[in-house]
């Protein structure tokens, strides 16, 4: 049944959102309900991948031809290239059956870079107005003080991740902007404010590697400048 399936993940594993007896007793639109009050889940601009403006990067082409004798470095991609593979590892998989996607295409995480203000977040609110998907805004900023305690950090993700699996509320787009203070080193997560991003590192390792299934209509989009 759908109950005994979100359950266990992968390997018959208790996720471990389900030790709390709070999170035993929510149903997913309650779940949804709590997400919506913190204002993790955000209305996206109506804004499509066709609108990311930009041409192929013929000048990067001719540089490297230039530079025979140096290594090969790969471009940066162009905004061309950027919108094809939107499409090609964002999009596709999701709108058709997974079984039919090639192993390299079928990706459920992408990481974005770039400079502030070249276009991270538009890009993948794109991708979620082309999906007309859930768009959950696990951004550093927005996770900043909300879900403290203990268990906290463990509610937030559990939520996260059963919304998004819930083929009813699909498909759904995890968007988390500067990811990288999800995942400071040892030491660097020692200077890191004690409500910030980092405490859900963890978590969202487990629930990537343990609840997320290959026939999931989820893509998480990181962007890191």
């Amino acid at each position: 049944t759908k109950s005994k399936q979100k359950k266990k993940g992968k390997k018959g594993k208790v996720l471990p959102g389900l030790k709390i007896e709070e999170m035993k007793r929510m149903d997913t639109d309650q779940m949804l309900s709590v997400l919506i009050e913190n204002n993790m889940v955000n209305t996206v601009e109506n804004i499509k991948i066709k609108d990311i403006l930009g041409d192929f990067d013929v000048s990067g082409s001719i540089r490297q031809d230039s530079m025979k004798k140096r290594p090969w470095l790969p471009l940066n991609p162009s905004f061309a290239q950027l919108r094809a593979l939107l499409f090609e590892y964002c999009v596709l998989p999701i709108c058709i059956n997974r079984d039919f996607v090639s192993e390299q295409n079928n990706v459920q995480s992408i990481m974005l870079y770039g400079p502030r203000g070249s276009g991270k977040t538009m890009a993948a609110q794109a991708v979620a107005n082309e999906l007309g998907a859930l768009f959950i805004n696990l951004s550093s900023a927005n996770v900043m003080g909300k879900f403290e305690g203990k268990t906290g950090q463990i509610k937030l993700v559990h939520m996260v991740f059963m919304v998004a699996k819930d083929r009813y509320f699909g498909p759904v787009v995890i968007y988390m902007d500067e990811c990288e203070e999800f995942f400071l080193s040892n030491k660097n997560k020692k200077k890191a404010p004690k409500n910030g991003a980092a405490r859900f590192m963890k978590d969202l390792l487990t629930y990537k590697k343990q609840a997320l299934l290959k026939e999931d209509r989820i893509i998480i989009i990181g962007s890191s400048s």
